[in-house]
């Protein structure tokens, strides 16, 4: 059997292993910090920017956060819509402002708070090798009153080779 003794190892730069199933470059954004909106037209709360190193990758977005609603002076019950873009455009599967899945909703008392989780993944396959931008989208279906991301949101973006 042979050994074999190595000092030093050195990539060979500008190129990659992009061995299927492996995650090839992870980025995240953060918001640190509390976002308020009433409105009803899907507003970007936190975006993520990826230039994917093949255009047969997929990209696994992942988004995070707390959607908080406070009910003081509204009497009607209402919802808070959120969704993931590409470069601006919604992503399929979800639609807002009537979604199936993506959305928190709130009973009609009057004071009552509501804090839920906004958690969700999507495996997207943009087929490009340019510059691509996740975002995280919000509206809200009741323009009387505050709904916010609280204390932050995070998505992630993960290129993953094929």
């Amino acid at each position: 059997m042979s050994t074999i003794y190595v000092d030093n190892l050195s990539p060979n730069l500008g190129s990659r292993v992009l061995a299927a199933g492996h995650v090839v470059q992870v980025v995240n954004s953060n918001l640190s910090s509390n976002f308020t909106t009433t409105s009803s037209t899907p507003t970007a709360v936190v975006s993520v920017s990826i230039t994917p190193t093949s255009t047969s990758s997929k990209i696994l977005i992942s988004v995070f956060g707390m959607y908080y609603k406070n009910n003081t002076g509204v009497t009607s019950a209402g919802a808070g819509h959120w969704n993931i873009s590409r470069n601006g455009t919604k992503l399929p599967g979800v639609n807002w402002p009537d979604n199936a899945g993506a959305y928190v909703v709130w009973t009609g008392s009057n004071g009552n708070e509501h804090i839920q989780p906004v958690v969700g993944a999507f495996l997207d396959s943009p087929a490009t090798t340019s510059s691509t931008t996740y975002a995280l989208y919000l509206s809200s279906d009741n323009n009387s009153s505050s709904h916010i991301v609280y204390k932050g949101a995070e998505i992630i973006a993960q290129e993953i080779a094929q």
